[in-house]
């Protein structure tokens, strides 16, 4: 179902053989990465030979099966039509927003292996680099709390910079419980980030401190830590 060179089918256009299952799953992926059309992530079907390249290599690696699930926003979320038609119906809607209200698309960068394809061709209808982008900019930092290996093959210098750098402070974050230089380095920069929609601003922020707050109750468990646990949750951490 998935042509060479041609764009990717949206979740709804999919036939059901192509969803796995999260709970028979061995491996789980997430793929960032920038919306290059305005109604479509990958026109020209660039971003999805990256995507079998990097897999192919993955399957030598990790022996991949087909329980194995991959993540991609475009083909695991209703999408509207490729002329920015909103058809999907009132349960494909439902999906889509329970999705964004429990926070998956923040979650799922941080409990998946996350591929990252940050490739953005100077002719593309959106042609923003991957890092000035909102979305963009919250899953690379969510994929450096993330303690799977990213895979950052093709990736660019600027990118691996950025990963580093909240993973030094993911560190000392888990270590003593402050969230504070986390969300500074991030309230310093979301501001110049490109969103589709402004009201994206305070969504990507809000999943920070919620994926935040969760870390810092799995620290505080793993450290033995009774009295850290007990200020996470009064914190608002969700144990799930």
């Amino acid at each position: 179902f998935l042509k060479d060179g041609a764009p990717m089918p949206r979740c709804q256009d999919l036939p059901s053989k192509a969803f796995g299952s999260l709970r028979q799953a061995t491996r789980v992926f997430a793929v960032t990465h920038p919306w290059l059309g305005r109604w479509h992530p990958d026109p020209k079907g660039i971003q999805m030979e990256t995507l079998r390249a990097k897999l192919g290599k993955a399957k030598k690696q990790l022996m991949l099966d087909e329980s194995d699930v991959v993540f991609f926003d475009y083909m695991s979320l209703p999408q509207v039509s490729l002329a920015g038609k909103d058809d999907r119906t009132a349960e494909e809607k439902q999906r889509l927003a329970t999705a964004l209200s429990g926070d998956l698309m923040g979650r799922i960068y941080l409990t998946a292996r996350v591929i990252i394809i940050d490739e953005v061709p100077k002719e593309a209808e959106s042609s923003k680099p991957y890092l000035d982008r909102g979305w963009c900019y919250f899953e690379c930092i969510v994929a450096s709390m993330n303690t799977f290996p990213r895979d950052l093959m093709w990736v660019t210098k600027e990118v691996k910079d950025q990963i580093a750098s909240f993973r030094g402070m993911s560190g000392q974050f888990r270590e003593s419980g402050d969230m504070k230089p986390i969300l500074d380095a991030f309230d310093r920069d979301i501001g110049a980030k490109a969103f589709a929609s402004e009201s994206d601003r305070a969504v990507v922020r809000s999943f920070l401190v919620s994926l935040a707050r969760s870390q810092r109750l799995v620290a505080a468990a793993v450290r033995g830590d009774e009295d850290g646990v007990t200020e996470a949750l009064e914190d608002g951490a969700d144990p799930r």
